[in-house]
């Protein structure tokens, strides 16, 4: 039925809830609204079916409800009901006032539903690219593979370190059951095809072959949606599979000047500190200064899960990691990843 209508072999839809969400067809041009909604979120995803950008394209139509209220004999239940039925007939849009109180300086929330993916893309990697000044921020369509299943993303959040870095967005439209977890977690547990080498390069020029190789193959790498509006559905969810979740509002003035909002923060719980390279000669790793490491007695967890106690020398322009009690069981020249987790452990790993 819905492949027949969007063929345009058939011209109209009738549904009960069933299309409130994931469903999109540009070419429709009237939407009928014949049902009260609970809910602000209901209302903005049922319109969002329609209102997504097109020309020569008539507006959407939203009609309320017809049906008598029921009767009440608590005035707390009509006043609650009374609240509900003004919210359903225009919902507030938020405002940002900047600087001194004139109308050039007051900045209104764009309707989330009327951007499609590619647009907000756009506004998001300006947004964090400003907001997140740490990071690099960059369309990414490098694909994971999990059981089989290939999934293809859109963004990439890069820390400048090259320590850690973030994947995907997604628009509050998706289906969550079908669409957004099933990516995530391909995104989380997945396998990157080689291809995501050549979209790492092409997204950040600065970025060589070699580092988007290790960027794949050895940091750690994390999962994040960046929504276009916040449901705390989708925060719970999300958080079930070890992914994190931003919304990026957009706000326009009467000149048409934009202003972006991100709600959320990035949590990191391992960063990549650098590779060192192990002499079995000195017993030593060696590694450039500029890793952050302490100079003095650090513990180190090994590669076998033993924590040690660990010197560290600065000699040279680099800096010397020597175990204090006996070898430190790595073969020569081999190099050697040093992480350290968010409560300050640090470990090391054999890279293969």
């Amino acid at each position: 039925m819905l492949g027949r209508y969007r063929r345009g072999e058939i011209d109209v839809l009738v549904t009960c809830r069933a299309l409130d969400e994931g469903f999109n067809v540009p070419e429709t041009e009237v939407g009928i609204i014949a049902a009260s909604t609970a809910t602000r979120r209901q209302r903005i995803q049922r319109l969002g079916r329609v209102v997504r950008p097109r020309r020569a394209r008539m507006a959407p139509q939203s009609i309320r409800s017809s049906r008598p209220a029921r009767k009440s004999s608590g005035s707390k239940r009509k006043r609650s009901a009374l609240k509900r039925s003004n919210c359903d007939v225009e919902p507030g849009m938020k405002k940002l006032l900047t600087g001194e109180c004139h109308p050039d300086n007051i900045f209104q929330l764009v309707d989330p539903t009327t951007y499609v993916e590619g647009d907000f893309e756009a506004e998001v990697v300006k947004a964090l690219s400003c907001l997140m000044p740490e990071y690099r921020c960059g369309v990414f369509a490098g694909a994971f593979v999990l059981e089989g299943e290939r999934r293809v993303a859109d963004l990439a959040l890069v820390h400048k370190s090259l320590s850690h870095w973030f994947v995907e967005v997604e628009l509050a439209g998706h289906s969550l059951e079908h669409h957004v977890l099933p990516q995530v977690r391909c995104f989380r547990y997945g396998d990157p095809e080689h291809s995501c080498v050549t979209s790492l390069v092409r997204a950040f020029k600065d970025l060589t072959r070699e580092q988007a190789e290790d960027l794949l193959s050895y940091i750690p790498r994390y999962v994040a949606v960046v929504g276009n509006l916040h449901d705390p559905i989708w925060a719970t969810k999300l958080s079930a599979v070890d992914t994190q979740y931003l919304t990026v509002s957009i706000y326009q003035d009467r000149n048409g000047r934009t202003a972006h909002e991100v709600e959320g923060r990035l949590f990191v719980r391992a960063h990549s500190v650098g590779f060192a390279r192990f002499s079995a000669i000195d017993n030593c790793l060696r590694i450039p200064r500029g890793c952050g490491l302490p100079v003095g007695n650090i513990q180190i967890v090994d590669q076998y899960g033993v924590a040690g106690v660990w010197t560290v020398r600065d000699e040279a322009g680099n800096l010397w990691i020597q175990k204090e009690h006996g070898p430190a069981l790595i073969p020569h020249d081999s190099l050697v990843q040093i992480i350290r987790n968010f409560e300050g452990r640090i470990s090391i790993l054999l890279s293969s």
